[in-house]
């Protein structure tokens, strides 16, 4: 059977249009960055388990202007494709993370690798080994912010350079509010569950409200006493989904842990699946 037939990617449109039809009468300048739909790498169809990461939100991403582009010429699943070329499908993430000891990637690869049975410690960074990449080709990527929340925002300046003064400083604060309530249907995890048929997902986000999030799904959801009951579980049996919920590797400090002891937690845990 040909596994590519199991993906759907047109589940997003519907919501992505609105996103679009919000975007187009507002305000909120070209650069803008624009909705992110999670993504799959190239052998995401054929591995024997089908794996997703989700974080928080991008720190820069896909300008308004071009996600318009698309949406006029009634292409968008050209815009999913486009986003996907060189920050998934090229490794730019490697690049990205460069190896940051609290990092998204940083824990998501490692996890990743564990999960195939790789005990060794790979740098995740553009010095990742060339002959290890077929290990890190088949897993999907989301986060549960479609748009980038304000406080991202404030981080990083409107310019490339970003010398200037922050992208928050440069747009209206009430159309953004506006855009970024309308997404909220675009964020929930049931479109990436229809369109990708994940077998095991992990959500790295505590700030999520998870019933939103969840919001569409029939679910059997499981408490959990580790890293102080910050681990929580879920079961979609629709779909034959586990969910593992926790939080982001950057609060693991103050929980006086790291991204190795989060990993083997999580470890102990899916092999009792």
């Amino acid at each position: 059977m040909d596994n590519q037939k199991n993906i759907d990617e047109s589940v997003f449109f519907s919501e992505l249009a609105n996103v679009c039809q919000i975007l187009v009468k507002s305000n909120l300048p070209d650069n803008f960055p624009s909705a992110f739909i999670p993504h799959i790498m190239p052998e995401y169809v054929n591995a024997d388990k089908k794996i997703f990461y989700f974080g928080r939100d991008t720190y820069g991403w896909i300008p308004k202007r071009e996600m318009l582009e698309y949406y006029s010429n009634n292409n968008l699943q050209g815009f999913i494709n486009q986003t996907k070329s060189e920050f998934i499908h090229d490794y730019g993430f490697l690049e990205y993370n460069n190896n940051s000891s609290s990092g998204f990637w940083t824990l998501a690869m490692r996890l990743h690798l564990k999960l195939k049975g790789v005990d060794e410690t790979l740098p995740i960074s553009n010095n990742f080994p060339l002959d290890k990449y077929n290990l890190i080709n088949d897993f999907g990527y989301g986060n549960t912010n479609s748009i980038e929340l304000e406080s991202t925002l404030k981080k990083w300046g409107y310019d490339e350079s970003k010398s200037i003064s922050s992208i928050w400083n440069n747009i209206d604060s009430d159309e953004y509010h506006k855009i970024k309530k309308a997404s909220k249907k675009l964020d929930k995890l049931k479109h990436t569950i229809d369109a990708y048929r994940p077998d095991l997902v992990f959500i790295f986000n505590w700030d999520c409200n998870e019933k939103e999030f969840l919001e569409g799904l029939e679910y059997v959801e499981e408490k959990h006493d580790f890293i102080d009951g910050h681990f929580w579980t879920y079961f979609i049996p629709k779909y034959n989904t586990h969910v593992i919920w926790t939080v982001h590797p950057n609060n693991l400090k103050f929980k006086s842990m790291n991204t190795n002891d989060l990993i083997e937690i999580i470890l102990n845990y899916v092999n009792k699946i």
